[in-house]
């Protein structure tokens, strides 16, 4: 029994071993990115939270070219307390909110299958909800809820290195225009929301991020592809 599992696991392995044998780069190949952002803050009075997971998959149509989708899901969190010490009253804000998204996305390389430039487009189409609550107004609670959706194009150069022939690591720039579409309203204490207008909202910025990613095959090599 134990030398059967031990065949079954060896030929799994093999199977995984067969499916990308030719150079990570090349057509026919898959690969998955993974990279995310998360940043803390503590103050005084007040705390900040937000973070991002960004996945992707992209097939290469040809050596060097891929296309595929890319994700992006967030959540960012921002809470104030603050207490005056003559009159005694709190005074509190609370927002939390969230983010997702999916779109397409192209990507060209130059350079070896080992150390590569890289250049990518793509495109995010998703929505976004935030809740916010605070006792500003005459010390009574205030809910506001906003929910919307956003489109956003991003322009990344990179550097890769796909230091095996299965993994790799790639560090990009990011150069982004976004808009978004928001409605919001007031939340009343039976859950009812009184809507207000919608806004239109625009923005352009950039950051940078590092992946990790892995290249797999289906079907063996492209050299067993061509010469059965």
């Amino acid at each position: 029994m134990k030398r059967s599992i031990g065949m079954v696991l060896c030929m799994c392995l093999g199977q995984l071993g067969l499916a990308q044998s030719s150079p990570p780069l090349s057509k026919g190949n898959f690969f998955l990115s993974a990279g995310g952002s998360w940043k803390a803050e503590e103050y005084r009075v007040k705390s900040k939270l937000r973070w991002s997971l960004d996945p992707q998959v992209g097939y290469f149509v040809i050596d060097k070219v891929s296309i595929g989708l890319i994700g992006n899901i967030g959540f960012s969190e921002f809470d104030y307390s603050e207490t005056n010490e003559i009159t005694g009253i709190t005074k509190t804000n609370l927002k939390e909110g969230g983010w997702w998204g999916l779109g397409p996305a192209v990507r060209g390389h130059l350079g070896s299958e080992k150390f590569a430039l890289f250049a990518q487009l793509s495109a995010l189409f998703g929505s976004l909800e935030q809740n916010s609550e605070n006792n500003f107004t005459e010390n009574n609670d205030t809910y506001l809820r906003e929910k919307g959706s956003y489109q956003m194009v991003s322009f990344s150069p990179g550097f890769a290195w796909n230091f095996i022939p299965k993994l790799g690591v790639e560090a990009l720039a990011h150069f982004y225009w976004a808009s978004a579409y928001v409605r919001s309203g007031n939340v009343s204490q039976d859950g009812q929301v009184d809507e207000l207008n919608a806004q239109q909202y625009s923005a352009t910025g950039g950051g940078w991020s590092v992946n990790l990613v892995y290249f797999f095959g289906l079907g063996g090599s492209r050299a067993d592809r061509t010469n059965p």
